[in-house]
Parts: structure tokens; sequence; C-alpha cells
């Protein structure tokens, strides 16, 4: 009971953060009423309230107070009937005043630019399909229709006009007519309206594959929002949905594949690939004494495009050295399977040595786990060109050449740096001090090149580049060196330091890990 308290507590401090914002809709930019409405609490009078408690809360809960545009009526040019209904209960008149904070204006261009530059992190919506439903829904209400599209759908679409956004060239998103504060503002919105629309939709109790969809998109926004928590928690919820959905059995023409249909059952086989995927490479997931779930029947998902498959249509797949939107996918699924075996090879040995020799052993696997897809192995000093210009085919392999080239030394370090404590004081282990500060080497200077703003949207190239600085001042503060050799490491360390303040894209893992950094530098 205590936790459901909690729970509720919780949900009451987002929807007030979001009422804040819906009211705030009714009020024109800088008018008295509007200022009016940043400050009042949206609880009834008679409630108990305290706003600097709950700001208070918000910051524990999420590491800072969101940053959101409080008067957006000139973005949508609406406002909603009743904003409240929004976030508490479903009614008609909810639905009619979330309807309202649908961007019908920029929707066509910010789902296809989803589909077209991001889609294939995750691959998880089948594109043909979900451009027909958006389309004819968007015509709908901008012909005054009130269609009755579920919240399932709903916090998929915000899901992913939210990321579309927030990876969108700002030049670009201002030729929309959206300002400098509504496209800082707007992500995060969208984001918190798609978790408040699985909410409404009780997510917590029907499994669907809209909900799952939704959970898999929104790990590309979640970390930068500081709800890396609250995902995780998501995450795991996911796993048990998509088990009810039988997505753990889908092997090539089992029976549960064939039941559903060509297009269910890939984006069964993606879903669960990408579930694998963000579940392996959280934070708290990546560390040998984490439960893992055991490997599933489910074969890996077809190497095919979209265009190339429907439900009349069987997806016939192509080999991986030949890539489509779906082929990175695939290889992150590779790099899971590659986390999860370390993670289980480790446990099963008894002695620090025996467990050394597990991590040689994936260590020299991460250097060839791409071997079959060779448009998608790093290549030394490659330059990374501005990306193209709108309306042009979108070449995503640059794009995923670089993600690899921070995440297969990443891997070395996380398979390595369990043992770097015994490294410093016995010789056998001294490889892996080699190994690791090889490895962060590789990903700073990485970081040093010229990379598109794009490419550094993603959450964990800003994880990465801490982690590689502080494998740096742990060497710095452990390895016993002469004044003259920290003087290089604190040099490093510090590179770091700035390429995160210069990094081009916002979130809440830069300011505390530039932090962290300054703290530990500081005390070597």
């Amino acid at each position: 009971m205590a936790e459901l308290i909690e729970e509720n507590k919780s949900l009451l401090r987002k929807v007030n953060a979001q009422q804040k914002i819906i009211n705030a809709v009714s009020g024109d930019q800088g008018s008295s009423h509007a200022d009016e409405l940043r400050h009042q609490p949206f609880y009834p009078e008679s409630a108990t309230y305290e706003p600097k408690q709950e700001v208070a809360e918000q910051d524990a809960e999420r590491g800072e107070q969101p940053d959101y545009l409080f008067t957006i009526r000139e973005v949508y040019g609406t406002a909603p009937e009743s904003p409240k209904l929004i976030f508490t209960q479903d009614t008609e008149a909810a639905r009619r005043s979330l309807l309202a904070i649908v961007p019908t204006q920029y929707s066509h261009y910010l789902v296809r630019h989803h589909c077209k530059v991001l889609h294939w992190v995750h691959a998880v919506f089948h594109i043909p399909t979900f451009l027909s439903t958006h389309d004819g829904w968007i015509a709908s209400i901008q012909r005054g229709q009130l269609t009755d599209q579920s919240y399932d759908f709903l916090s998929l679409y915000f899901a992913i006009i939210s990321a579309s956004l927030y990876f969108l060239d700002e030049t670009e998103a201002m030729g929309l007519g959206l300002t400098k504060d509504a496209i800082k503002a707007l992500p995060r919105l969208w984001f918190d309206i798609s978790i408040n629309c699985l909410h409404l939709g009780q997510y917590m109790v029907r499994s669907t594959i809209p909900i799952l969809q939704t959970i898999c998109v929104l790990p590309l926004v979640a970390h930068s929002f500081g709800m890396s928590a609250y995902l995780f928690s998501l995450l795991e919820l996911a796993f048990n949905m998509a088990k009810d959905l039988n997505f753990h059995l889908l092997a090539d023409e089992s029976i549960y594949a064939a039941s559903l249909g060509n297009v269910d059952s890939e984006m069964g086989k993606r879903i669960w690939t990408c579930l694998d995927v963000a579940h392996c490479m959280h934070p708290s997931i990546s560390q040998p004494y984490a439960l893992l779930y055991p490997t599933s029947r489910t074969s890996p998902p077809a190497n095919v495009d979209d265009a190339h498959f429907s439900d009349t249509v069987p997806a016939i797949s192509r080999p991986l050295y030949q890539t489509t939107g779906v082929t990175h996918l695939i290889s992150m699924g590779q790099i899971a399977s590659l986390y999860r075996g370390f993670n289980t090879e480790y446990n099963k040995e008894t002695t620090t040595y025996a467990r050394f020799l597990v991590a040689q052993k994936y260590g020299q696997k991460a250097g060839t786990i791409l071997d079959s897809m060779p448009e998608h192995q790093p290549r030394p000093f490659e330059q990374y060109h501005p990306i193209v210009a709108t309306g042009e085919a979108f070449d995503y392999r640059p794009w995923s050449r670089f993600l690899y080239s921070s995440l297969i030394p990443q891997c070395r370090i996380h398979f390595f740096r369990w043992f770097l404590r015994p490294a410093y004081g016995d010789d056998r282990f001294r490889e892996a001090r080699k190994i690791c500060l090889q490895a962060s080497r590789e990903i700073i200077e990485l970081r040093c090149r010229p990379i598109p703003p794009l490419y550094q949207k993603n959450w964990h190239v800003s994880v990465n580049t801490i982690m590689a600085a502080t494998v740096i001042a742990t060497e710095l503060l452990h390895g016993g060196h002469e004044e003259s050799v920290k003087v290089g490491f604190r040099t490093e360390i510090n590179t770091a330091i700035e390429i995160l303040r210069h990094t081009k894209t916002t979130n809440t893992i830069i300011p505390r890990g530039i932090e962290l950094l300054q703290r530990i530098d500081f005390s070597g």
C-alpha cells in the first residue's frame, strides 16, 4: 500500500507539471493572465499544496526542474477544451482536449522526418502502415472530425514526434515556423504526453503492440530528459507484455509467428530485439551481477526494408552485408547477446583470474562482432560530413559507424573495468589497465573530430565520453605515475570536459558528467 501511495504522489507531481503548461495555452504570450498562470497551482485551494515542496520533490525525482514553454498557443493555434482532463481521466472532453495538442501543421513533416532519419535505430513500427493511419487521422482532424484513436496509438505518436523534434536541426525546425523556445520545450512536453497516454490507456494491465512500440521509441530521448530510472521500469514491464503476446517465441516458421501475419510477426521480432538491446545497454544492467532474462526462442528480425513486405507479401531477408533499415538493429542485437554471454559466463566462474579470462574472450569477440556487416564497421579516421539536405535520401550508415566507433571501445571497457582494482596491485591483470586506457583514448579521440550535431544527440555518446574520462581519472589517481605523467592525464580529462561543454545538444547527462569529472580531476 505504501508503494502505491508513493506512486500516486509521483504521478500527481507529473500531472501538476503538465497542467501548468496546458493551462498556459489559454493565455496570450506576455499577458498578465499568462504570468498569473505561471505561478498559480492547478490544485484546488482546498487541497494541501506547497509549491516549494513540489519543486524539491521533482528535483529529487528527475534531477532538475523541467524547463517548459509556458505559452504555446502560437505553436498550436488552439487551446484544449478542458486541459486538466487530459491528464486525469478518460472522457470525451479529455480526448477533444488531447486532440487540440496535436500539432497538425507540423505532423506530416515530423513523422516523416522520424521515419527517414531515426526509424533505423529501433525499426519497431511498419512505416507504410503507420503513415497510412497517421495521414488519414490528421486529415480527419483538419476537417474538424473527432476521430477515435486509441490512447495506445497516441502514446506512440507523441513519442515519435518528441524524438523527431529533439533530433531535428534547429535551423530546419525554425523553417517550420517554430521558435527557439518551442524547439527546446516541445520534445519534453510531447514525451510527457506520451507517458500520460500510456497511463490513460491503462498500459499496466493491457498488452498491445502500440504500447510496446512506444516503450521502444522512448529510449531515444528518455535518458536525455533525466528519465533513466522511469524508463528502466517501463522496459521491465514491456518484457512481461511482450511475453504475454508470445514475442519471445517467434522463431521462424513457428505457429506463433504464423498466427500474427507477416507485418505483426516481423514487428514482434523487432520489438523483442529492441527491448533486449535497450535492457542490456541500460547502465544498471551493464555489469556482471545484473539479472538478465534467459535467451528467448525468437529469431532475429528479417533484414528487409518495410517497403518490401506487407501482410500479403512475405518478408524475405537479405544478406547482412546488404544494408537495410533493420541492419543496425540486428547488429545491436548481436551486441546485446555479447553482453548477455559475458554476464552469464562471468557468473559461472568463482575466481578472479578465471573471470579475467572470460573478459579476454569477450574483448576479442567485441572486435569481430561486425565482421558480417562491413558497411557498419568503424573506419579509422572517417570524416563525418554534414547531414544531407531536407528531401534527399538519408544514408544512416556513417552515423551507425560513428556510434559503433565509441560503442566497441565501451564494450571493452565494460568487460575489463571489473579488474582495474586488482590490476593496480597484481601484474596478472595489468592488461586490464592497458585495454581500458586505450579504449578510453579512442573514444575521446573520436569526439575530437568534427561531428555533425545530429550524431552528438544520442545519449550514450555523452555517457561513453564521461566513462572514458573516468577511466583516465582512475589511472591518474591510482597509477602511481610521476607528476609529469599526471599532467598529461589531467589534460585528457580536461579535453573530455571541454568536449562535453561544447556538445551541440542539451540533456541532463552532460552537466552531471562535467561536475563528476571536475571533482575527480581536482582531487588528483
